[in-house]
């Protein structure tokens, strides 16, 4: 089979899958280059230059730790509040550091604004400092305060948090999640078990014997994470012939600007001016744009073609993650089920997957955890990356196999995205809630 005659396939798959016409589901899924005919496919990545120290999106320096104690350690009642902790956060842990870049923005400004360049310099620094701000909301939003409610107020505390759905009550626990304005009105002196939400002698709100806690998986942290801005076929007089060569030109991103482009529901939290929200609602509206005139209903030809014209105007952060069929010694295929508190919960993946990342000594994550969390990529003009180490760590992590008969083989490169149909306002646009779309590596092993 060719790339059209599998595209044509995942289009039947995806049209008759319940997931097409759901909102926030992957529903795009494309096989952008394939190993076809080649006795053999090599995926290699390449640094850009002059990128070295540089991340697109939020930076590495930002600490996870410090951002739950300042902004989680009490309730913030308003901007002023969420301000002053900024100030603090920045002071303490950022320094002379920015905590949010836009890199190869120029093409993307071109649609932001029609003025000069000094209009569009300015325009991309406020863009950065509310995106700075979204993303230090959507980090928080992991976190919180989780309370144990008493059975005898369980309808009262059901009760009370209607019209509120950040806040969830689950198994008897009350689930605080993130920055929330407005607790101090909902609450008053109310006591919930040990822990209690109130008012203190100056009215001003707090949590009593309460610690904030990560409520949803097991751990949380931003990894870097390699941006492609350009995808092409190497000229292969450099090689044998049957070997077909894809590079992959990247900067790098990380999980936490990635995390802001598919939670877009923070554009209307309350801590964003007016003039803010339509900031972030027109820099979203350009990728929709750009993903609807790119991404979908293009001829076979042309998808390669798109898609660099898509990678060089958009500022999404287009990772690229590495999915692998393993098959048994007798022949098995063996297919995962995502849990329940993972992304794309209870769905079934292929054997293993992950995203790829950097190893950066910015995120002390991979200094401290288990050895098949530390990636395997480097950020380097000198350093040969190699897709196949980094879905190995997957494999031992998921499926705790470490040996195989042979090397890894690669089937090819595809991206998924979610479509979301025709957008032709700031308003519908305003109303998508995921904007996914990253590439997957493809290999296979036995």
């Amino acid at each position: 089979m060719d790339t059209e005659e599998i595209n044509e396939l995942l289009e039947d798959l995806m049209a008759n899958s319940k997931v097409r016409n759901e909102q926030s589901v992957v529903n795009n899924l494309k096989l952008l280059l394939f190993k076809g005919q080649s006795n053999k496919l090599t995926v290699n990545v390449t640094p850009k230059l002059n990128y070295v120290g540089k991340y697109h999106g939020f930076h590495p320096s930002n600490s996870t730790k410090k951002i739950v104690e300042i902004f989680l350690g009490k309730p913030l009642r308003n901007r002023e509040e969420f301000e002053i902790c900024l100030k603090e956060y920045c002071e303490d842990v950022l320094g002379e550091t920015k905590g949010f870049s836009l890199y190869e923005a120029d093409a993307f400004m071109e649609h932001a604004t029609s003025g000069t360049l000094e209009d569009k310099d300015e325009k991309l620094q406020k863009l950065e400092q509310v995106l700075f701000r979204q993303a230090i909301l959507q980090v928080c939003t992991h976190f919180g305060y989780e309370i144990e409610v008493k059975k005898e107020l369980v309808d009262q505390v059901t009760e009370l948090i209607k019209g509120h759905p950040q806040l969830k009550l689950k198994k008897g626990k009350l689930l605080i999640p993130g920055i929330i304005i407005g607790l101090d009105d909902l609450f008053y002196d109310f006591s919930l078990n040990e822990a209690k939400l109130v008012k203190n002698k100056n009215e001003h709100f707090e949590y009593k014997g309460l610690k904030p806690k990560l409520l949803h998986g097991g751990v949380y942290y931003s990894g870097v994470m390699p941006s492609v801005k350009e995808i092409k076929e190497v000229d292969n007089s450099f090689f044998s012939d049957g070997i077909k060569a894809l590079n992959l030109s990247v900067i790098q991103t990380t999980f936490a600007t990635l995390d802001m482009f598919d939670n877009n529901e923070m554009i209307h939290h309350d801590l964003f001016a007016i003039e803010e929200q339509l900031l972030l609602k027109q820099f979203y509206f350009i990728e929709d744009q750009l993903q609807n005139n790119y991404l979908y209903q293009v001829h076979e030809s042309d998808r390669l073609e798109k898609m660099n014209s898509y990678l060089k105007e958009s500022l999404n952060s287009h990772t690229i993650a590495v999915s692998a069929n393993v098959v048994t010694s007798d022949d098995y295929l063996i297919l995962g089920r995502r849990s329940s508190s993972s992304i794309d919960s209870d769905s079934y993946y292929c054997s293993a997957n992950g995203q790829s990342e950097f190893y950066d000594k910015n995120v002390k994550f991979y200094q401290q955890s288990v050895t098949e969390d530390t990636p395997y990529l480097e950020f380097s003009q000198d350093a040969r990356n190699n897709f196949a180490l980094e879905i190995e760590r997957e494999v031992e992590a998921e499926l705790g196999i470490s040996d195989f008969e042979k090397s890894w083989e690669y089937y090819g490169i595809s991206y998924l995205s979610i479509h979301n149909k025709e957008i032709h306002s700031l308003e519908e646009s305003s109303k998508i809630s995921k904007r996914r779309m990253h590439f997957n590596v493809l290999l296979h092993n036995k």
